[in-house]
């Protein structure tokens, strides 16, 4: 029972993470661009980046679950 909180505790912490870094970078470089296809291309990366990066980490904490469960 510990180790399913811990297990999505680290993954939702590793979410938060890497979800603000890449929101840094990503930002960063809509602020940096100079024509509407980069702007256009890193708003779409920025989107499909975050909705990855956090339906991923969903993905993988139900699938740990289930593991551990041992129903698979």
């Amino acid at each position: 029972m510990v180790y399913k909180f811990l297990i999505t505790l680290a993954v939702f912490i590793f979410m938060l993470i890497a979800g603000y870094y890449l929101y840094v970078f990503l930002n960063k470089r809509l602020r940096e661009s100079r024509g509407i296809l980069e702007l256009l291309f890193y708003s779409i990366a920025l989107f499909a980046g975050l909705g990855v990066l956090y339906f991923g980490g969903l993905f993988l904490v139900a699938k740990v679950y289930t593991f551990l469960m041992g129903t698979e």
